[in-house]
């Protein structure tokens, strides 16, 4: 079941909350090779559990019952928050994050804490204190990242529903790779404290989850917003970017790709071949810079705040990935590069793609645009650095996240929902975006694309 129907089973009496979460953890340790949880308190789980089969019909939520996967950079009380980092590993936060909060506040019991890329600066979840995570549909392939542990989980039916995190794509690359849905919402949208900070002008906190209507119900209780039901559209225009997102995409990607495009057109939706212009250009101006100073001067303030003893130097040391320490021992010079071109970032180049975002929603009277989520499928967990594609060796993590970019360096609300499965059996992700602001239009655009859609087979142990 997804979340929905579990959610709906519980508040109908077919299901108990104590006999839900003992199943899950049966199937979590039927899993466990999937390495995709890293902590979890079983008597507070089922305590959590038998206090929602007492409470009172009258008092129960909208998510009642229902345990959620989160990821490790979201505090939890109980939880250490670690990012599968090790200088975290004991750091434990007096309250949970606000986001964290409202979940629980509708009925919602955290399930644990998901393993992920460390410090969610990566796209394998390769790379982490707890070891890697593995896609559910071939574990000698990565989850994708940097929330690959709440992907797999979600994949498997661990749990219903959980979540994500996305600065550069880590909700829905992940997703797309494993098989499943993620949002990023519009920048805003959720509270973000409690939330253990990259380049907080593109972080986002993400539901992840087997269904669109299951991330409508996640996102209006995380938007503090009221339930409703999303009203899916018979037609839509959705635009169709080829230049730049239809580039390098291997070819059983590409396939899967036009197959939907084409279900859609019969469908009676409208495809409007139209690129947006200098998307390219405009992205690359503002993402290095925005990400690379937000992430030296911010990480290092969450550090000083929880971890006053510790320098970052210090910090770096204990760092697990080579990918990450890349990030994070920029010398001096470059850093003074980056922190001169912020400015200019923000102020200029910024604006320019979000206007060129809106003349193309408007011009062309499109509801959302569809792209593909990423040029390939899962990669093997031992790819390292680079892979070859179509020929070409180039960079895994510049490959993951070219088309789930630029949604963040213009604030774009992001969908990525299951496509079909490629040649080689892995999942194909789609990504759906429209305009800051527009989140409920958006997923009622994806919930009906996804009723076009055949739903993946589930992954086999």
């Amino acid at each position: 079941m997804d979340l929905t129907a579990t959610v709906l089973a519980l508040l109908g009496g077919q299901l108990s909350a104590v006999n839900l979460v003992d199943e899950l953890l049966q199937r979590a340790e039927s899993w466990r090779s999937l390495n995709a949880i890293i902590f979890q308190d079983h008597d507070a789980l089922m305590g959590a559990a038998t206090a929602a089969d007492l409470r009172p019909a009258d008092a129960r939520g909208p998510l009642h019952g229902a345990p959620l996967l989160i990821k490790d950079n979201i505090d939890v009380v109980g939880c250490p928050t670690t990012c599968c980092t090790r200088a975290l590993a004991r750091n434990m936060p007096d309250k949970s994050a606000a986001v964290i909060e409202r979940l629980l506040n509708k009925g919602g019991i955290s399930f644990g804490k998901a393993n992920m890329h460390e410090l969610a600066l990566g796209v394998t979840s390769a790379e982490s204190l707890y070891g890697p995570v593995r896609n559910p549909y071939d574990q000698g392939r990565m989850a994708g990242g940097s929330s690959g542990g709440t992907a797999a989980a979600v994949a498997t039916g661990i749990v219903p529903a959980g979540l994500g995190s996305d600065t550069g794509g880590s909700t829905r690359i992940p997703a797309a790779l494993c098989g499943i849905c993620g949002l990023r919402p519009s920048p805003g949208r959720y509270p973000m404290d409690g939330v253990v900070p990259l380049a907080p002008t593109r972080d986002t906190v993400g539901p992840m989850a087997r269904s669109v209507r299951d991330l409508g119900l996640l996102d209006a209780v995380m938007a503090g917003e009221p339930i409703t039901q999303l009203d899916p559209r018979d037609r839509l225009r959705i635009g169709i970017p080829r230049e730049f997102f239809h580039d390098r995409l291997a070819p059983g990607v590409a396939t899967v790709i036009d197959s939907v495009m084409a279900r859609l057109a019969n469908a009676g939706h409208e495809l409007v071949e139209a690129d947006i212009p200098d998307v390219e250009s405009l992205n690359r101006a503002i993402a290095a810079p925005v990400m690379l100073d937000e992430v030296h001067r911010y990480l290092p303030a969450y550090l000083e705040k929880r971890l006053p003893a510790l320098s970052f130097a210090d910090f770096i040391a204990d760092v697990e990935g080579a990918d990450v320490r890349q990030v994070l021992e920029i010398d001096a010079e470059q850093l003074q590069w980056f922190a001169d071109a912020y400015p200019q970032a923000i102020n200029e180049y910024q604006p320019r793609l979000q206007a060129a975002y809106r003349e193309y929603f408007a011009s062309h009277r499109v509801d959302a645009v569809l792209i593909p989520a990423t040029a390939l499928t899962a990669c093997s967990l031992d790819t390292g650095q680079h892979l070859n594609l179509n020929g070409k060796s180039v960079s895994v993590t510049a490959v993951y996240v070219r088309n789930a970019v630029p949604a963040t360096t213009a604030g774009n609300p992001s969908l990525a929902i299951p496509a079909g499965l490629a040649d080689d059996g892995l999942p194909v992700g789609l990504m759906l975006e429209s305009l800051p602001g527009s989140d409920r239009d958006l997923l009622a655009a994806g919930l009906a694309i996804e009723s076009l859609l055949d739903p993946l087979p589930p992954p086999r142990l």
